[in-house]
């Protein structure tokens, strides 16, 4: 081998390190609901047992073998008014950093009674990002700034992936519903107050036998496989060690 194919050789491999994806570092937390007891409604333990710590009284929270092909959460709200059931990490917020939320939905169908919300929060009461499924078949991805993007038609009849990519040090988010994604690098409100809480709603039922089913609820620092191409600085630091 000559001298300049080595000295290229080795050139590459020095680069190689600098582009290896980034491996998980740490998970916050994990709700799979696969070691709960199928058709029992879920507990209060927090997110050392994979839990919720409230769920509101109108609330049904019903551990279930289906819609996925795990364990899974379905939601009905029993009564005519706003109803919601928290995920809190298990120890301190997350002030800094890259902070990423997943959560997997399955809405059986849409229409009037179909209404909830997936959002995000820091310890204080000041929403970072809000996704809204909404009756008449939309899903809106809102921040403070106010609507970010729009799915529309809401997938239905199988599951729905969402992720929420925060850097607390850049102030910005990134945001993939159904595996595409619709925002890059937008600015984050409320970011300097950190992550701490997942709220997960729902609106009302108008007497409509409406469900939700959510199956993995996960924080992690660190970006699981996404449908993206990592085409903006932001999301080149996002995605490798540097």
């Amino acid at each position: 081998m000559s001298a300049l194919r080595v000295t290229l050789l080795a050139g590459i491999l020095l680069l190689i390190p600098a582009l290896s994806p980034c491996v998980a570092q740490q998970t916050y937390m994990e709700c799979t609901f696969d070691d709960k007891t199928i058709d029992q409604p879920i507990g209060t333990g927090g997110a050392t047992l994979g839990e919720p710590v409230w769920v509101d009284a109108s609330i049904q929270a019903t551990v279930r073998s289906a819609p996925f092909p795990t364990p899974s959460l379905e939601l009905h709200n029993t009564v005519d008014e706003p109803a919601n059931l928290g995920f809190e990490l298990a120890g301190a917020q997350v002030t800094a950093g890259l902070v990423v939320v997943s959560v997997d939905l399955w809405l059986q169908q849409t229409g009037p009674g179909w209404e909830y919300t997936v959002e995000l929060y820091p310890i204080a009461w000041q929403r970072l990002v809000f996704i809204f499924v909404s009756e008449d078949g939309r899903i809106q991805l809102i921040d403070n700034a106010g609507e970010a993007a729009v799915v529309d038609p809401c997938p239905t009849g199988r599951m729905l992936p969402i992720v929420v990519a925060m850097d607390l040090d850049a102030d910005t988010y990134s945001a993939w519903i159904d595996e595409i994604e619709l925002v890059s690098d937008r600015a984050l409100p409320n970011a300097a107050l950190g992550f701490f809480r997942i709220l997960v709603k729902t609106y009302r039922n108008y007497g409509q036998p409406s469900r939700l089913s959510i199956d993995r609820i996960a924080v992690t620092d660190y970006l699981p496989d996404v449908a993206t191409v990592p085409t903006t600085w932001g999301r080149i630091r996002t995605l490798y060690h540097h």
